[in-house]
């Protein structure tokens, strides 16, 4: 299975620092897929405040993760053509073998 929202949570899990976390937070925002509820704007101003920067790594990191959409972590089998998640024909060949699928060749 590809992942998605996972890799967006190991790169968060191997941030070093809140700037590290705070320049990560822009990908995040153009690239994954977030929680439905998060106000991005918000969440923008609530990474500069002294209450967050007091926050251990480890907690800022969890705070970071719990944005994601926990639905998005690895690429939905419905959603396997779609050219935004760049799955190689061999990776949906396996994924389709994994599933126990026929494989409709005039479609790949």
């Amino acid at each position: 299975m590809k992942e998605n929202n996972k890799i967006a949570e190991d790169d968060i899990l191997s941030c070093s620092s809140l700037e590290h976390l705070k320049i990560f937070f822009k990908e995040l925002n153009e690239r994954y897929f977030l929680d439905y509820n998060l106000n991005i704007r918000k969440f923008f101003k609530v990474i500069d405040e002294d209450n967050f920067k007091k926050l251990s790594l480890e907690r800022q990191k969890n705070i970071f993760i719990s944005m994601l959409d926990l639905n998005q972590m690895y690429v939905c089998k419905s959603e396997i053509d779609d050219s935004l998640f760049e799955i190689s024909e061999e990776d949906k060949k396996l994924n389709f073998s994994f599933y126990n699928e026929k494989i409709n060749l005039h479609k790949i």
